[in-house]
């Protein structure tokens, strides 16, 4: 019998032009050789010029996916994506916290798409992950998400600044993205032992980037999940996502997917 396979669970919203969400995370899972199970929180209605619809999942089907995959799998890593309420974020919780305390969990705050739909608003979205900092998870969220994290009205705050409220509120491991600035240049933030580490990289002109926030994520929790030290599946899927920039699907519209 051969070895088995490693094994993540995603939580997330489902696109149907598959670029992000669910639809993501499962190409990156199969790009980098592992199982990817799912939980679909939210379904939406969108393309690369507009976000048109969102629906949430009933929590009664949400917790009937996420108890059946747990019942059988062995789980290696949680990556949760989308969640835009409260009364989901709880639920998601009461699953999680039974799991080893060793796993890998990686959550990917959302507040709103790349064309500007917010998902909810900023206290909800504040909650939401206060439920989720009690289950020790790293978060990856970029810039905006994490100013939005400690308020709104944080914008002229120092990335030291910023480190420092995020851990005084929520007590977990931070990843601050940066590939949203305009610079040329990508600059991500970790703080490890009180350092805050910078991993630098040249960026790459495309307009493939929808869903590279959820590529990020779950090659991290993969990454994690097989055992590299946070500083290495940090490194790891970076250069993943530089990659797959070089080979992202052509299909001519505003901004395509990455994978």
């Amino acid at each position: 019998m051969g070895k088995r396979r490693t094994t993540i669970l995603t939580i997330a919203g489902s696109d149907n032009t598959s670029g992000a969400g669910i639809q993501a995370d499962i190409k990156t899972s199969c790009i980098l050789g592992v199982y990817c199970l799912s939980a679909v929180t939210t379904v939406t209605s969108q393309n690369s010029q507009k976000f048109y619809k969102l629906f949430n999942i009933p929590n009664h089907i949400l917790k009937s996916q996420i108890e059946t995959s747990l019942e059988e799998y062995k789980i290696d890593g949680v990556k949760i994506g989308l969640v835009n309420n409260i009364s989901t974020a709880k639920l998601i919780f009461n699953f999680l916290k039974k799991l080893k305390k060793n796993i890998p969990i990686v959550i990917d705050p959302i507040l709103e798409s790349t064309n500007r739909k917010k998902f909810c608003n900023l206290l909800e979205f504040q909650k939401i992950h206060k439920i989720f900092s009690k289950l020790n998870p790293t978060f990856t969220p970029n810039l905006y998400e994490a100013r939005a994290l400690v308020g709104g009205s944080f914008k002229k705050l120092n990335i030291e600044e910023i480190f420092q409220l995020l851990k005084e509120r929520y007590h977990c491991q931070f990843i601050i993205t940066g590939g949203d600035t305009l610079s040329e240049y990508t600059f991500d933030y970790v703080e490890i032992d009180g350092q805050i580490h910078v991993i630098k990289s040249k960026k790459k002109k495309t307009t493939s980037t929808h869903g590279s926030g959820c590529v990020f994520s779950s090659a991290l929790t993969i990454f994690l999940a097989k055992g590299h030290t946070l500083i290495e599946s940090l490194k790891k899927s970076k250069k993943f996502i530089n990659q797959q920039i070089d080979c992202s699907p052509i299909l001519n519209v505003k901004y395509g997917p990455l994978i």
